[in-house]
């Protein structure tokens, strides 16, 4: 990396390369979802899933962050970032801005994907899975709020990608859709690989992937297959059903997000019926149990006082017979 040690940018050239990259990103990246296709050396598939949100590229810039992560995005969009707002927050925050737009071009630039493996620069490039080529390396980790179906990206580094990588695959194709729509119709690439395998971007199908022997698994992920159907009488709704709900080819967008509104009120309803079955239920429990105990108290002061009264009793019929002896004459007395 001896030859990166001389990039260094001025403000006007940060908030130049920031805001073009934000544009590309958001037509790449925070307008889709991405589903990247592997292949090992093995030929072996693996594959992962990108959902970019608009408040994940600020981590990408290497920039000290003085405003709140989706305003940074939005001001960068509209070419209107301060001067104090792209401050670098290392010495390699120019380093990542001069290959920060060529990560945002998936397609012409994305050749290589693996595991992270750790590095000596790893607290620069932290990440889960990491994908690039021989002059960058563009990380990602587990999406929380998806259960870690997919991942978003965390940070971008000028380096060679294999260096941080482990179990090195060939990015054998890229889906791509939109966030609402369930299955991947868009070829966005399609390696040499692929071609030499009868696959393109316009006559490609699911029976093609399947006799490539890619697993099930993630054919599934590509035609939409393991998503969950729409639930209209469900307990429970989770974000799969919601993405379902809110589908916009079924031209019922508005009438649909109110279905949900609907459902969530009766999940809640019922969460509240629920509630107040069982605490009705523990309550009569508690007094069929005070009720007992209080029976059972009084069968024992009905008993215990007959007790006492026999135990006195018998030293006076004792007495009592020896008056009656003391009474009678005495033989001497006749």
């Amino acid at each position: 990396m001896d030859d990166n040690i001389g990039i260094s940018y001025t403000t006007n050239e940060r908030k130049r390369i920031i805001s073009e990259s934000a544009k590309m990103y958001k037509e790449n990246f925070a307008d889709k979802n991405i589903l990247i296709l592997l292949k090992n050396g093995r030929n072996e598939f693996s594959s992962f899933e990108i959902d970019a949100s608009p408040h994940n590229f600020l981590h990408l810039t290497g920039v000290r962050r003085q405003c709140d992560a989706n305003a940074f995005f939005d001001k960068a969009l509209k070419e209107d970032l301060l001067d104090n707002e792209v401050v670098p927050k290392s010495n390699l925050t120019d380093m990542k801005l001069s290959v920060l737009k060529r990560a945002m071009t998936l397609e012409h630039e994305i050749k290589i994907g693996g595991i992270f493996a750790p590095h000596a620069l790893s607290k620069e490039l932290l990440s889960n899975i990491v994908i690039g080529n021989g002059d960058f390396a563009l990380g990602f980790m587990p999406d929380k709020e998806s259960g870690g179906q997919y991942y978003v990206p965390n940070t971008i580094l000028k380096c060679n990608a294999r260096e941080y990588m482990k179990d090195i695959s060939n990015v054998y194709a890229i889906f791509t859709k939109g966030k609402k729509e369930t299955e991947y119709k868009n070829l966005l690439y399609i390696s040499k690989q692929g071609m030499n395998d009868g696959l393109s971007k316009d006559s490609w199908n699911v029976e093609k992937l399947a006799g490539l022997r890619i697993s099930k698994k993630i054919i599934a992920r590509i035609t939409g297959a393991n998503k969950p159907p729409k639930q209209n009488n469900s307990e429970t709704i989770d974000e799969n059903t919601r993405e379902n709900i809110s589908n916009p080819n079924n031209n019922m967008e508005r009438v649909s997000q109110e279905n949900q509104k609907k459902q969530i009120m009766e999940c809640k309803k019922i969460g509240v019926e629920v509630t107040q079955i069982v605490d009705d239920k523990i309550r009569q429990d508690q007094q069929a149990q005070q009720a007992e105990q209080v029976r059972q108290v009084e069968q024992v002061q009905q008993v215990q006082p007959s007790v006492p009264t026999q135990r006195s009793e018998q030293p006076r019929q004792n007495n009592g017979g020896n008056n009656r002896n003391q009474g009678k004459p005495r033989q001497n007395d006749k």
